[in-house]
């Protein structure tokens, strides 16, 4: 998938040394960590198109190199990176090591001061050729094992720091090249919350030969056995052109907030009042009921009260029970006292 330049930001690295050539050999490696095969690619024409036989896979042959650690993707152009195995037992490929006289001699691979990480499974490769002795008997072979020691600085007096021996790896032919080197986090020797988080730590070739406890030791080769470092973030800087653009709008953005609630305030209070004047206009209040009883009190004849309109109850003493005094029968005073009014008032009629 392409990514745009614009997209991710691209670190470009230049590594040690020069480009792989594609015809170069290069060595396959089985599932337990033997040589396979050693293939060395040759060209060919089919139908005039030009293709490489046996060619090598492409991590060890490309000249540019893209890879991402921790979201960060850079990319790096010459030697491809160090020679990494797909299982922790060995199983992958590396280029075949030449380097009979160089600089850290018969060392091809990891490159000096290169950072190993852990949990990967590295190549230590080395020229065979540099191992080829031709006065021993035929069923002698020289072997070599990958020494890794990592200097104790723990010291404060720099003069008494000190290279301590941390493990030997299993002998191999040496006419295999290489050797399978499983980075831990043991290998950092507790430098995880310290110095950084890195182990400077060096690799040295021993050989011998078979049956034989006399060793040769190799150049020690400088290393850094640390774990990835989170790339930085860089501080956010608000512009001048973000401040004036932003800041108009934050503000207009709190005015039309502020508006809103006063309007929203105020239609809340206008429908509370209406709805108490609408049920002063459909009840009862006071100033209507005064209303009513005026109108209905403008409308009534005016009627002169006569004495003989309450007759005898004019003198009649006040008695608080409605029964009939002096008698026993129970009967209802004020309805015979209305019905001897109305007996009164016919006879007055009549004469």
């Amino acid at each position: 998938m392409a990514i745009g330049a614009s997209a991710v930001h691209v670190d470009l690295e230049r590594r040690e040394g020069e480009a792989i050539n594609t015809l170069s050999p290069w060595v396959s490696v089985d599932d337990e960590g033997q040589p396979a095969a050693t293939l060395t690619p040759s060209p060919t024409t089919v139908d005039g198109t030009t293709s490489l036989v046996d060619a090598a896979p492409v991590q060890l042959t490309a000249e540019v190199f893209t890879s991402t650690r921790l979201g960060r993707l850079s990319t790096s152009t010459g030697e491809p990176p160090n020679p990494t195995a797909d299982t922790q037992r060995g199983r992958g490929a590396f280029s075949r090591c030449k380097n009979m006289d160089g600089e850290f001699a018969p060392f091809c691979r990891p490159n000096r001061n290169s950072t190993l990480e852990p949990d990967t499974t590295y190549y230590v490769t080395w020229d065979p050729d540099f191992y080829n002795i031709t006065d021993i008997p035929s069923n002698v072979t020289v072997e070599v094992s990958v020494r890794l020691d990592w200097l104790n600085y723990s010291n404060p007096d720099p003069s008494q720091w000190e290279m301590i021996h941390v493990q030997t790896f299993d002998k191999v032919e040496a006419e295999w090249g290489y050797s399978v080197f499983h980075v831990t986090g043991d290998h950092m020797k507790d430098r995880d919350a310290n110095h950084h988080g890195r182990t400077n730590a060096t690799l040295t070739l021993v050989s011998s030969l078979t049956g034989n406890s006399r060793k040769n030791s190799s150049i020690a080769l400088p290393i850094l056995i640390a774990r990835p470092s989170l790339p930085d973030i860089p501080a956010a800087h608000a512009s001048t052109r973000d401040l004036i653009i932003g800041l108009p709008i934050g503000v207009g953005a709190i005015l039309f907030i502020l508006v809103g609630l006063f309007l929203w305030h105020r239609r809340t209070r206008h429908i509370g009042l209406g709805n108490i004047m609408s049920r002063s206009r459909h009840g009862y209040n006071s100033t209507r009921t005064r209303r009513i009883f005026r109108r209905n009190k403008d409308h009534e004849p005016p009627r002169r009260r006569r004495d003989s309109d309450l007759g005898s109850l004019a003198g009649s003493p006040v008695v608080a029970s409605f029964q009939g005094q002096n008698t026993s029968t129970g009967r209802n005073a004020f309805r015979d006292e209305m019905q001897r009014q109305e007996r009164q008032r016919r006879d007055e009629r009549r004469h």
